[in-house]
């Protein structure tokens, strides 16, 4: 059953558009915006020697022998990766703190919002393996992060180093960072690290218990306020260039190139505003909000008109889509608070920025993102795979296979939900679809779901499972792909449905694994399970 008490993330958008400050048609003053100034600004390069400078001229201090850190030494080690891959900087990432058991940083900050960097480079460590770096990462009653494998994450998103920025509100004088390696990591060896930390006070520019902010498809105002933590997932500067920490107003945040997000051939076209126009914000708007560089360029729905890339005209009136699904109508973007449909005239965007936040618990954290090439693996294969991913922590893995796969297949029609169906089946199972050795083919999906109404599913699930897979995960799981392979198509789940069940699923297991405090002993116990698939009905949807 779905878990009603827990109330999921959300992600919320905010965009930049070049109306919400002032076009002046005059010869630019060259004057730069005031930038805000934190009255928090920590730099906090760990394990690493006292006091270097980055690449944007930016000092970073370190840990060792801080005030910041634990009291005893003892319960940490800090090291210098052995290797530095081209793209990396020296600073914050060639040197890290590593701590195999519970460590806690704390700053003294003022009370209100804060930006808490991360900084991680999961290269090779003297005696460490960078894919037993398994942790979590708590400030106050905030998850962070939870089971972070930067290795994995690294890699799925190639990329060779990690940077993760949230946004919480503080409501004491002491912010307590802390750090908690992972208790089910093979053979004990799960440790925890990072190499920078940094900690930037700023104004709550992002709260809307004015109203202001909206659910896609509902009626009903979505507040942000002092309880609300928030994750950075994307922040862009639509149609220009890559702003630097440096370059940004006095909050230190990085805007990138938003050509890579593009999706399809229509790009649209970029621009930027007259090189004569200065851009001044009205009263009560503080012009820290984002650089004047986000504000001098755009992408636009079509072509600009021939001759010419600039803009100074205030005429656009456009629709938001979010998923297809209208997000404001006849939007002026005086009112602003994804795709663009113009009304009447042309639509274009100066900047985005995209948050996930806080569930009811207050956790941010969520599954790692699945390397592509485990997504590219045939189903004929799925068998050997599965089989591989044995043990406490490989089940994650396995679900982490079905999550990643339902995030990247993009299927839609009911069809293909069934085809999927097949596919976590196989997950399950760890056996083919059909078994060709059988004098009559035999059908995995079919057999699968004529055990679940009989309550007997878990007598073909991967003997390597039992014992290992907790009750309320095989449950989820095998409910998840029953529905996809239901006879009557308008019975199966949206794609959207089956990625929320199977993360439950995953979240389940992960929840009774740290239950237990350690790996053995717990699991799916024969007549347990038989005992809870009795007691559920036949066709729970």
């Amino acid at each position: 059953m779905e878990n009603k008490a827990k109330k999921p993330s959300f992600l919320f958008l905010q965009f930049n558009f070049c109306q919400w400050v002032v076009l002046s048609c005059c010869i630019a003053s060259g004057e730069k915006e005031k930038d805000y100034v934190p009255i928090d600004n920590i730099l906090l390069r760990c394990g690493a020697p006292p006091k270097t400078s980055d690449t944007d001229g930016r000092t970073w201090y370190s840990d060792v022998g801080s005030n910041f850190t634990s009291a005893t030494d003892s319960s940490s080690t800090v090291s210098r990766a052995n290797v530095q891959d081209p793209s990396v900087p020296e600073v914050p990432y060639m040197h890290a703190r590593i701590f195999h058991c519970q460590y806690t940083y704390r700053f003294p900050v003022t009370p209100g919002r804060i930006f808490i960097r991360l900084y991680f480079y999961p290269g090779p460590y003297t005696g460490l393996n960078p894919s037993d770096a398994i942790f979590s990462v708590t400030a106050g009653s905030y998850t962070l992060l939870k089971n972070f494998s930067a290795a994995q994450t690294a890699k799925a998103l190639e990329i060779s180093y990690i940077t993760k920025e949230f946004s919480v509100n503080v409501h004491f004088q002491a912010l307590n960072l802390t750090f908690r390696p992972n208790p089910f990591g093979v053979k004990n060896n799960s440790y925890g690290f990072v190499n920078g930390i940094e900690i930037v006070s700023h104004p709550d520019i992002y709260n809307t218990e004015n109203g202001t902010g909206s659910f896609v498809g509902r009626s009903v105002p979505f507040v942000i306020d002092n309880r609300t933590a928030m994750e950075n997932i994307y922040r862009l500067n639509v149609g220009g260039n890559f702003i630097s920490p440096a370059d940004d107003t006095g909050l230190f945040r990085s805007w990138q190139v938003d050509s890579s997000y593009i999706f399809g051939a229509a790009s649209g076209a970029y621009g930027k505003v007259h090189p004569n126009v200065t851009i001044t914000f009205p009263p009560g708007t503080p012009s820290y909000l984002a650089p004047i560089d986000v504000y001098a360029t755009f992408r636009s729905m079509g072509p600009t008109p021939a001759g010419s890339n600039d803009v100074v005209e205030n005429e656009e009136i456009f629709e938001i889509f979010l998923n297809n699904q209208t997000a404001e109508r006849r939007l002026d973007v005086q009112d602003l608070f994804v795709a663009l449909h113009p009304i009447t005239t042309d639509a274009f965007l100066n900047g985005l920025e995209i948050f996930k936040l806080n569930d009811s618990t207050g956790n941010l954290g969520g599954p790692n993102p699945v390397p592509a090439p485990l997504l590219e693996i045939p189903p004929q294969h799925l068998k050997s795979i599965c089989s591989s991913c044995t043990g406490h922590s490989k089940i994650q893995k396995r679900l982490m296979i079905g999550i990643g796969s339902a995030i990247l297949f993009a299927l839609t029609t009911r069809s293909d939900v069934y085809s999927f169906g097949v596919v976590l089946f196989e997950i399950l199972c760890a056996c083919p679809a059909v078994d060709m050795n059988s004098d009559e083919e035999i059908g995995l999906a079919g057999w699968a779901a004529e055990s679940y109404e009989k309550g007997d599913l878990h007598q073909i699930m991967d003997p390597y499972l039992k014992g290992k897979i907790a009750p309320e995960c095989f449950l989820k799981f095998a409910e998840t792909a029953v529905r996809c392979v239901a006879e009557v198509g308008i019975s199966r789940p949206s794609m959207g449905d089956v990625l929320r069940n199977l993360e439950l699923a995953l979240q389940l297991q992960v929840t009774a694994e740290e239950a237990i405090g350690n790996a053995s002993g717990h699991g799916v116990e024969q007549e347990e399970l038989e005992a809870r698939l009795i007691q559920m009905p036949h066709k729970p949807w």
